[in-house]
């Protein structure tokens, strides 16, 4: 049976445009919409809240899925392995949300370093779990897919918000 994942607003809603970008102006994860929000049709269309971004939702449904995998470690790595994967786990949607909710763009980025950070934590202690043989193979499979999609939307994130920095003007 699969893990369960945290329940979020249907697709059309989630992508459903909310405010332009003209009245998203200074918030720092305006370009992130037209990167990977095309599918609703509208160019303006921006993200409301952490919640609405894709790398959030898919690193809170790995944090689930990563939180129930670990429930199969032994009993003597509760305070080692689990909770160690666990904290790295939760660490990546939180530091997207921290990130999100940043003024400027370079700490936006920061955070989002930070959550690669805990990601390649996560990926690294799924495949010492195999290795000590607290998980199998078909076990860490998901996971580690999950963990990799992940890390493309984040670096997807990143590279968008850094371009958006290198393009800006700059002030006298």
């Amino acid at each position: 049976m699969p893990p369960p994942v945290l329940e979020r607003a249907p697709l059309a809603s989630a992508l459903r445009p909310r405010r332009t970008l003209t009245e998203h102006a200074g918030e720092s994860f305006g370009g992130f919409a037209r990167l990977f929000h095309h599918d609703c049709g509208d160019a303006d269309s921006v993200i409301k809240d952490f919640t609405d971004l894709i790398a959030w939702q898919k690193g809170m449904d790995l944090a689930v899925m990563v939180h129930e995998a670990s429930k199969k470690f032994p009993r003597d790595e509760t305070y080692g392995l689990r909770a160690q994967v666990r904290r790295a786990a939760t660490s990546v949607p939180s530091n997207v949300a921290e990130g999100q909710r940043r003024r400027g763009t370079k700490e936006s980025v920061y955070h989002l370093g930070i959550a690669l950070g805990s990601l390649g934590e996560v990926e690294t202690q799924v495949r010492l779990a195999e290795r000590f043989r607290y998980l199998d193979t078909d076990a860490c499979r998901p996971l580690l897919a999950q963990a990799s999609e992940v890390g493309r939307l984040l670096n997807g994130l990143a590279n968008s918000l850094e371009a958006k920095t290198s393009n800006a003007p700059s002030r006298p």
